[in-house]
């Protein structure tokens, strides 16, 4: 019988902690499958939310979603983009042979960080990119107030 001296190392994994956690924090659960709230092949669109001094920006991907099957709703400072790609109508006829488009409903909201004007609010399709501008509302001036006595 022998007894080895091994080194041993309790935390030796800790180093791929660090590099877990950071791959978490990247982790967007909209754009996960198990939380994402449509069926299987469904899909959610790719978004950029844009900001100036007087506007914000959304701007979806929506390629092959027709206009009629969109819906944009402004509650609040919270920004929601409802709609549904439909399948085309398979032929009798027809063979498929590599089937990758995705087809579903989706919805995606987006919380504004300052107050907006809700009657401000257009949305525009062009080339498959919905566009929504949303007018920020007025910041209240601040201003010193004069005190009389009497």
């Amino acid at each position: 019988m022998t007894n080895e001296l091994t080194r041993r190392a309790p935390l030796g994994s800790f180093p791929a902690f660090p590099r877990s956690f950071a791959e978490l924090m990247r982790w967007d659960p909209t754009q996960d499958s198990f939380f994402a709230p449509q069926q299987r092949g469904g899909w959610s669109p790719r978004v950029e939310l844009k900001e100036d001094p007087e506007h914000y920006l959304v701007q979806a991907e929506l390629p092959g979603c027709k206009k009629e099957d969109i819906k944009v709703t402004l509650e609040g400072d919270t920004l929601t983009i409802r709609g549904e790609k439909k399948e085309e109508e398979k032929r009798e006829d027809e063979n498929v042979h590599v089937y990758e488009r995705s087809y579903g409903s989706f919805t995606r909201s987006f919380r504004f960080p300052s107050a907006v004007d809700a009657e401000q609010v257009s949305a525009e399709t062009s080339d498959g990119v919905l566009s929504v501008r949303v007018k920020k509302a007025e910041q209240s001036k601040s201003r010193t107030v004069e005190i009389k006595s009497t």
